[in-house]
């Protein structure tokens, strides 16, 4: 049967984009990542700013605290102060995204804040030295080999499907830096703060585990929706290449254990306190 002009000119078409596609494949998908990444970003200016959650409060170190309590980092006894007065006010989980990785001579009275406190997550820092496939940019920090036993205690405790790891890697650091002794030995846990920027500096993307020295961790913000939610460390449950079990919850990851961040809106559309104003009582206590 003799092929219509109509139906050869459908054909090369195809063949055309099969091999525009082609293509694209052996670029390394950098157009189509780029677009994908474009057409992210404008999304959320489609949608708009949404309102956050209430329950949610950021204790800022703004222009006004500097002005007032000096230029950063200040002296402990004004972070012990400070954990001091957010427990007064009823705050359910008081995390810090600071790391306090070298001594001050206060911190055996921030050590007594945060221990009475109970409700403390204090952060680390993984060192990330090989560019992952997922992670645009090289992460590096000043670190510190270490074997700490909190440290490993703060790990996943269930790892389902381990096996998938053979194919597609976590996230491996090979040190880490952490808080200072007193400090860990105090808090309720552990979660790293690394980010994981793409190659045109936005983030985009939530790191949820990092592979150390043959533990996995959580970031800190998953250690504080498990502890929030009143989820046990053992029913946290890390599904390689798939997500994280969080109880009855579940939250989707790509192969590399990272989610899409869903962005609420702008900076400061979550609820933005000044430590200033927390420490000199300027606020309502039912804001925090």
């Amino acid at each position: 049967m003799e092929i219509s002009k109509k139906a050869r000119a459908n054909l090369l078409i195809g063949y055309l984009i099969t091999i525009f596609m082609v293509g694209l494949m052996l670029l390394d998908f950098s157009l189509l990542r780029t677009l994908e990444e474009n057409l992210y970003d404008y999304r959320f200016k489609i949608r708009g700013a949404i309102k956050p959650p209430d329950n949610i409060v950021i204790a800022a170190i703004d222009e006004k605290s500097i002005e007032k309590l000096g230029r950063w980092p200040w002296s402990r006894d004004k972070l012990a102060n400070l954990v001091e007065r957010l427990a007064d006010a009823g705050a359910e989980i008081i995390v810090f995204d600071i790391i306090l990785s070298e001594k001050e001579k206060n911190d055996m009275m921030l050590a007594k804040s945060i221990e009475n406190a109970g409700n403390v997550i204090l952060p680390v820092v993984f060192d990330i030295p090989v560019v992952h496939d997922t992670a645009q940019k090289t992460i590096s920090s000043e670190t510190v080999l270490t074997n700490n036993e909190f440290l490993v205690n703060s790990a996943f405790r269930s790892v389902a499907n381990p096996e998938k790891f053979n194919k597609y890697n976590p996230i491996k650091a090979n040190s880490v830096l952490l808080p200072v002794p007193k400090l860990i030995s105090n808090a309720m846990t552990l979660g790293f703060i690394n980010m994981f920027p793409d190659s045109d500096g936005t983030l985009r993307w939530e790191g949820l585990a990092i592979e150390y020295n043959g533990y996995i961790y959580p970031s800190v913000t998953l250690q504080a929706a498990a502890t929030y939610l009143g989820v046990p460390p053992e029913q946290v449950v890390l599904k390689a290449t798939e997500g994280i079990q969080l109880g009855k919850k579940f939250i989707p990851t790509e192969r590399w254990g990272r989610t899409l961040i869903n962005y609420y809106g702008d900076e400061q559309t979550f609820r933005y306190i000044s430590i200033s104003d927390i420490l000199e009582n300027n606020i309502n206590p039912e804001f925090i």
